[in-house]
């Protein structure tokens, strides 16, 4: 339910407002996701043929070459870490502002390069119906309910950081 300045009764828009719970559970929804993805992986790939490509149809789907293990792991770590601090970002988007930010970058030159990859390579084209899509969309997510209220949370933290300023002053 709205009011007339189509702002909801309680107080804040869906989208282009800090205070939207779209905002905040969206972040939390995509941080969470990126965390039991990882963890998830990371046993099914040390205990089972998903880790090789070429072992399993799930492989070919999630898997990139014949990395390793190793690698693997140190992925779902990256993806574990990022998830964490974008579930946190959810709770104070303003404080967590750049790390959004370069989860947007991040992500998004991941996507290209693993799109580009798929594209071109035919050992590779299953990934564009397996992690492709699925990491794109968690970054289109958060980009739709980042980008509205960027520049806002800049002008927000700055109010914070020059009224902290006097305190101390």
């Amino acid at each position: 339910m709205t009011n007339r300045t189509g702002n909801s009764v309680q107080g804040y828009r869906w989208f282009g407002d800090l205070e939207s719970p779209l905002l905040r559970w969206g972040l939390r929804i995509v941080g969470v996701a990126f965390i039991a993805y990882s963890f998830a992986a990371m046993p099914l790939l040390a205990m089972t043929p998903l880790g090789d490509e070429h072992g399993s149809t799930m492989g070919h789907l999630v898997s990139w070459g014949s990395s390793g293990l190793e690698y693997q792991v140190m992925l779902c770590a990256v993806n574990i870490g990022m998830g964490i601090y974008l579930a946190l970002s959810g709770n104070d988007p303003v404080k967590y502002r750049y790390v959004i930010d370069v989860f947007l970058v991040s992500q998004s030159l991941h996507m290209v390069s693993m799109f580009a990859m798929g594209f071109i390579s035919p050992a590779h084209r299953m990934h564009l119906i397996g992690d492709v899509p699925v990491a794109t969309l968690s970054v289109v997510v958060v980009a739709l309910v980042w980008l509205p209220v960027r520049k806002k949370a800049s002008t927000a933290a700055g109010r914070d950081c020059r009224r902290e300023h006097l305190e101390v002053a």
